[in-house]
This record gives C-alpha cells, structure tokens and sequence, in this order.
C-alpha cells in the first residue's frame, strides 16, 4: 500500500464538500499534502476521562481500490484531545463517526465545524472483490453509536432511539456531577 499525495486526492469525489486546505478555530482543514483533515459537525464538550461521539461535516464515497486511515490531528493531541483511530474501508459511503476522547482532568468545548481529524488515504495493491456492505453503510450525518447486527430497518431505528435517550441521559449526568465538583471547589 503506498499512501496518496494531495493530486490523487483532489477532485476524485472521495470527500464531499471537498476544499482546499483553510483555517478555522485556529487550525486547518482541508486538502493536505497527503491526506485530508476534516471537520466535526457537532458542538459539544468533551469531559475528562470520557468518549463521546462526533460525525464529520464531510461524507465519504470509498472506491474499491482505497483504504483511509483516521488519525489525530496533532494540534489537538498536544491538547490531549484523542480520536480513536479507525479505518474507513474500500466501498464505504457516509458521514464518518468519530469517537473522541479527553485525557486531562477538565472538560473541553468542541465546536462544529472545528477540524477534529486527519484523513489518510491508502492504496490497494488491487480493488478489492470484497467491498464494504455492512451495517455502518451510508451512514447519517448524526453520531451513529456501535450496531448489533440486524435484520431490519424497524429495529436499526428502534436503537438508534433507545441509544439516543442512553446519550442525553449520560450527559445531563456528565453535567451534574462536572457542576457537584465545580461547587465542591468553592466551599
């Protein structure tokens, strides 16, 4: 496998919406030298010791003969802000959901549209006759949490349900007990 420079990225369709590299919440995004940084699309914080889910602005069209490699941007490691590198595999399309995780004691704040990853790309030595036709195929541009396998769309959507309520209850508790220790300090 050999990874690809920035002229065998552009322009392929493999990232949609696809731009040159730009700066935004003081870090870059975009086309790189060899690769691609994207953007999460939520807002949200990011508590100690914790993980949570993000998704990409950015949505993927993997062809056959690609691999991608998800990777901490360092500007955010050097902060202690870690995505769970994964691979997005040959043929898979979607919103990548990425799993963040804080390594310090305080919480914080990820902003939508801040770059969160970097996207590296990779060639096969041939496609693959074994493309990418899982559960996780064409993802939704909201955080999709991990899927028990299946056999229909009925219960795909009754998870996703349950798992949301299971998020913002885990939140509100997340808050309630960031806001106990924050008061705890004062007195």
């Amino acid at each position: 496998m050999s990874t690809l420079p920035y002229q065998l990225i552009k322009g392929k369709g493999y990232i949609t919406p696809e731009v040159e590299k730009t700066i935004s919440h003081g870090m870059s995004y975009g086309l790189s030298s060899c690769g691609y940084d994207v953007r999460a699309k939520k807002s949200m914080w990011l508590w100690p010791l914790w993980g949570r889910l993000n998704v990409t602005i950015e949505k993927f069209n993997m062809p056959n003969d690609l691999v991608a490699l998800v990777r901490d941007k360092s500007s955010l490691a050097r902060r202690f802000i870690f995505v769970q590198n994964t691979v997005i595999e040959p043929g898979w399309r979607g919103n990548l959901t990425l799993e963040l995780t804080r390594y310090l004691p305080w919480p914080v704040k990820i902003h939508a549209g801040q770059p969160i990853a970097q996207i590296m790309f990779e060639e096969l030595s041939e496609p693959t006759e074994k493309p990418y036709d899982g559960k996780y195929q064409d993802q939704i541009d909201e955080p999709v949490p991990s899927i028990k396998e299946i056999t229909s769309k009925d219960q795909l959507n009754n998870i996703r349900d349950k798992t949301r309520k299971v998020i913002i209850a885990l939140e509100v508790i997340a808050i309630v007990i960031f806001l106990i220790i924050l008061i705890a300090r004062f007195y």
